[in-house]
């Protein structure tokens, strides 16, 4: 179910909640298997905790969702006792993803502290952009040692790679620093990918996406045992970009596809055999642990009102999942969202379009390189109707006699905020 009954996610929803049942405050059934709460449960880290207020059943309950529903194809019977242990960290692995990403540690000048916080955290401020970093994260241009204070230079470290952000991930970083669209929502890409293919996944999209100047994180289970799920390497990507991402899947695909499973989590979109995206609900949750909760949630209430019927289920259901802001019908969006995702044709059968322009030898080849590279980038960030666009730039303006950042579009002669456009075009 996991991964093709999300093409008809009504259907996928009614098939799950028809296996899940409530027994009493201290059991329930999913997929034929019976699952006892302990009085004192700790629920599964998955799905978040339970409080005295609400009995640790539905945040029990999310848990198993997320492990047997979410993660992994849902296939009832479930097996009795508990997936097996995911092991010790496979350094090999992390080795092998480390060499193969593309990326390169950078510094970037120009910065200055804005104000210094008690944890050591200071704020900072860059041609109009502004950061919290914390300790590390930056040097101070007064000298080694010195303590940082309002109005100091400091120069940034953006690092290529993380081994100890997630325990059990290696991570992966743009070469270009997560901009402020970072915070107005992020997409996910999920991989069911094999341990042997990960490292060539994670030097495809390094690689790609650096050269393109798109922002980007990349996480990849380092646990061998993890390697079961649909969901072991995630792309995330801010929502503004993700329209380079159908082109960046068209060229990466035929080369991965020998690496990857069918199946994607549950309720995100499939765009290709072994890919599926959602949206990250903003919220501290990740998708699955939002979605399982809401489920979750579901089925608690109706327990509680004394239905437990399969349609009663899926009504409430899709009441809560509106609610939430989530379209039963479209649940790897996020309340208000456009969907702007869509599958992609057959990869496997699909031939590749032949380059625009054939790329020379010699030096005219690193310009040409650029410049194709800079036009992609514009095309990405432009807002198009049909066959026109513009494009949305900064700009400084002077309200009530203090100046302010506001957003604003481009003029005819594309030169508000930054003549870039204008010059590249002309």
């Amino acid at each position: 179910m996991s991964g093709s009954g999300v093409n008809d996610p009504r259907s996928a929803l009614a098939d799950l909640l028809a296996a899940i049942r409530i027994e009493s405050p201290q059991a329930f059934h999913l997929g034929g298997r019976r699952f006892t709460v302990p009085p004192a449960a700790t629920p599964d880290a998955g799905a978040g905790a339970g409080t005295p207020e609400k009995p640790p059943l539905p945040a029990y309950l999310a848990g198993a969702l997320y492990r047997w529903a979410y993660s992994r194809p849902f296939r009832a019977p479930l097996p009795t006792g508990d997936p097996p242990a995911t092991g010790t960290v496979d350094e090999a692995l992390v080795a092998e993803l480390s060499a193969a990403n593309a990326g390169r540690d950078r510094w970037e000048e120009g910065w200055t502290i804005t104000q210094v916080h008690s944890a050591g955290q200071v704020t900072a401020q860059r041609r109009g952009a502004t950061r919290t970093l914390q300790p590390g994260q930056f040097l101070s241009k007064d000298g080694p040692g010195a303590r940082p204070r309002s109005g100091t230079p400091i120069v940034l470290f953006y690092p290529r790679e993380s081994t100890s952000l997630q325990a059990g991930f290696y991570y992966s970083f743009g070469e270009v620093p997560e901009d402020d669209s970072f915070g107005f929502g992020l997409a996910r890409a999920y991989w069911n990918v094999s341990a042997e293919g990960a490292p060539r996944l994670v030097g495809l999209l390094t690689r790609r996406l650096n050269r393109f100047q798109v922002p980007f994180r990349l996480k990849v289970a380092v646990l061998r045992g993890e390697y079961e799920r649909t969901d072991v390497a995630v792309l995330y990507l801010a929502k503004r970009f993700f329209p380079v991402f159908g082109d960046l899947l068209r060229d990466v695909h035929p080369e991965l596809r020998p690496f990857l499973g069918e199946e994607v989590p549950l309720f995100a979109l499939p765009v290709a055999p072994g890919v599926g995206v959602a949206e990250d609900p903003g919220n501290g949750e990740s998708f699955g642990q939002h979605r399982c909760r809401v489920l979750s949630e579901t089925c608690w209430s109706c327990f509680v009102a004394g239905d437990q019927r399969p349609e009663v289920l899926l009504a409430e259901a899709v009441r809560q999942l509106a609610a939430a802001g989530t379209d039963p019908d479209r649940p790897w969006l996020n309340a208000g969202s456009l969907d702007v995702y869509a599958p992609l044709p057959d990869l496997e059968t699909e031939t590749p379009a032949p380059a625009a322009v054939p790329v020379p030898e010699g030096d005219r080849c690193i310009f040409l390189e650029t410049a194709a590279a800079l036009g992609a980038r514009l095309c990405r960030d432009a807002l198009w109707a049909t066959d026109r666009c513009n494009w949305i730039g900064f700009s400084m303006e002077s309200l009530d006699g203090r100046w302010r950042q506001t957003v604003r579009a481009y003029g005819p002669d594309l030169y508000n905020g930054t003549s870039g456009i204008g010059l590249f075009l002309a």
